[in-house]
Formats: structure tokens, C-alpha cells, sequence
């Protein structure tokens, strides 16, 4: 649990409420794999991430 919140604080922040797409650099403790939580789909996270206008993700370990 002690991992998760760490992690979390640095998830916050990968969202984008602009209306415009926004490209972000994904830090090294959070590359690799991860679950949507939404759908239960799996992801892999790499150097960057591009959000879509307004797009976000909640992702699980």
C-alpha cells in the first residue's frame, strides 16, 4: 500500500483538462504495466504518454 500512494500522488497529474492534446513524459517509477481501471484492460506506459482534449486515465497495479 506504502508504493501505491507514492505512486499516486505522481498519477494526479496525468490528466489533461485542456481542449487541446497534451503529450507528457511518463517517470521511470511509473513506466511498464499497469490495468485501466475502467474497463480492466491492460496498458503499458513507456517514455511518454499522449492524452487526447480533456482524456485522462486511472490506471491500477
Amino acid at each position: 500500500m506504502q508504493d501505491f500512494f507514492g505512486i499516486f500522488g505522481e498519477l494526479c497529474n496525468k490528466h489533461n483538462s485542456r481542449a487541446s492534446g497534451k503529450n507528457l513524459v511518463v517517470p521511470g517509477n511509473l513506466q511498464g504495466n499497469w490495468t485501466n481501471a475502467l474497463n480492466n484492460q491492460n496498458i503499458t506506459l513507456t517514455g511518454n504518454l499522449e492524452l487526447t482534449a480533456h482524456d485522462y486515465l486511472i490506471l491500477k497495479k
